[in-house]
């Protein structure tokens, strides 16, 4: 999907707070005729990202340079969306990487240690959310101000209950990643893997957990 990676690594910690460069280790990667910017570039594998602006529901075509050589064209399908929450890899299993953000107090990481609480405020880090308002070039870091804000509509559900989303926007300073901000809606179930899923254009992500008492 357009501003999303052509290689998800959903479990990513380590957010890139530089601009991306559109060439690393002699290799390029060319979408609808335009280079686009790379996290990293491997003998097997490269790993960057896709313009906001692509032509949503369009086969593409891909090439990859490396050296002087090119590979064959390849094509692929550019969706407005495709939900997806970031897993926290020090928590292992299923753990969604996410925000406990409390009034006049630092926000924590959700964990057994820093469980959440119904009408806690929580931001979930997601990718694949498409398109922002106002635009961010791909690659590039996101600015403070003003929020770019997703184009399309998210919605949350936590143990099965719909959750109030307040913003649903661009991580500031970082590239590429999104927070959904939720509130954890009132009567949702206590336990250490209590089922949380962001949904947009219809297409809803694999579920993740989050830690509530």
């Amino acid at each position: 999907m357009a501003g999303s990676r052509i290689t998800a690594n959903l479990t990513l910690n380590a957010p890139a707070r530089q601009n991306l460069p559109t060439r690393l280790e002699d290799t390029e990667v060319i979408v609808a005729g335009r280079r686009i910017p790379l996290f990293s570039a491997a003998p097997d594998k490269a790993a960057g990202v896709l313009p906001y602006d692509l032509p949503a529901n369009t086969l593409h075509q891909v090439l990859i340079r490396r050296g002087l050589t090119y590979s064959r064209p390849a094509p692929v399908n550019v969706a407005a969306a495709q939900p997806a929450i970031l897993l926290n890899t020090q928590a292992g299993g299923t753990q969604a990487l996410a925000e406990i953000r409390r009034d006049g107090a630092a926000a924590v990481l959700n964990s057994g240690a820093n469980p959440a609480r119904s009408g806690d405020r929580v931001a979930i880090l997601c990718g694949g959310l498409g398109a922002v308002t106002p635009a961010v070039e791909a690659g590039t870091v996101t600015p403070a101000s003003p929020a770019s804000r997703t184009a399309l509509p998210v919605t949350a559900r936590i143990g099965g209950a719909a959750a109030t989303v307040s913003e649903a926007s661009l991580v500031p300073g970082e590239i590429g990643r999104y927070q959904v901000v939720l509130t954890i809606p009132a009567g949702v179930a206590a336990g250490d893997r209590v089922a949380v899923e962001v949904e947009t254009q219809g297409l809803v992500s694999p579920q993740a957990t989050l830690v509530i008492r």
